[in-house]
């Protein structure tokens, strides 16, 4: 235990002495589809259906705040695949996340079901713990750590870079010893990490906070997702994410 404080100290003074970066991260996010029978598709159809989507977001930063959004706004042809008279629907929120890291404050606009959202919230510091993994991603060494589950959800790993700073991160994920550059989520079922850094350039003219939606607190809105989700799985199967419709011509 004296060894890991030791350790912790000094991670902590190193994240503390780096220099403070302006720039962006893009990150690609991806997550694996669980589809159960649908109505009207037998196996050697339901085998042919993708079992993973993919897409990408960016993080700007600053010493001040950062923001986390879609890196490229996608059309909806591009988020859906046609085979035969069998549509697949990716679902692709628009969501925006804003941190102001000197207040420890976070803004969230959030894209769902073609309304806006807009929830605000204190940053709450994670417990989390070192779980001696290592990696590299995009030239930064990594550090791994796990933020425990409950039983409603899973625990989360992620991979800090503690020469790299401001302690941002995509989603929530902000406030660690580091930057974070991967995280992985519902035990591997969605994957987000870095694909390109940038620090050549100063992107705080990106950085506002979003002010559009209609006010809502963390929780109301969840129980409203919740919801829907639900009853989009009974309608369509699948995992509430992605819709699957027959066509017919």
């Amino acid at each position: 235990m004296k060894t890991l404080f030791i350790s912790l100290g000094a991670l902590l003074f190193i994240g503390n002495s780096v220099a403070q970066n302006k720039g962006s991260i893009i990150y690609e996010v991806a997550f694996k589809i669980q589809l159960g029978p649908v109505e009207g598709l037998d196996s050697a159809m339901m085998s042919n259906l993708p079992r993973e989507s993919k897409s990408h977001r960016i993080l700007y930063f600053s010493p001040e705040a950062s923001i986390y959004q879609n890196h490229q706004k996608e059309s909806v042809d591009d988020l859906m695949e046609k085979k035969g008279n069998i549509v697949i629907k990716m679902d692709e929120m628009n969501d925006i996340i804003y941190t102001d890291l000197k207040a420890k404050k976070r803004t969230e606009q959030r894209d769902f079901m073609s309304r806006l959202f807009l929830i605000e919230s204190e940053i709450q510091p994670f417990e989390w713990k070192p779980n001696g993994e290592t990696r590299t991603i995009k030239g930064y060494n990594c550090l791994g750590a796990e933020i425990p589950g409950d039983s409603m959800n899973p625990p989360v790993k992620i991979w800090f870079a503690p020469s790299l700073q401001p302690a941002v991160g995509p989603m929530e994920f902000s406030g660690f010893p580091g930057a974070v550059l991967a995280a992985e989520l519902d035990e591997g079922m969605t994957t987000i990490e870095a694909i390109e850094v940038n620090l050549d350039k100063d992107f705080t003219d990106q950085i506002t906070k979003p002010k559009k939606g209609k006010k809502i607190s963390p929780e109301k809105f969840m129980e409203i997702v919740d919801a829907k989700m639900k009853e989009m799985q009974e309608e369509y199967g699948g995992d509430g994410q992605t819709v699957i419709k027959i066509v017919h011509d």
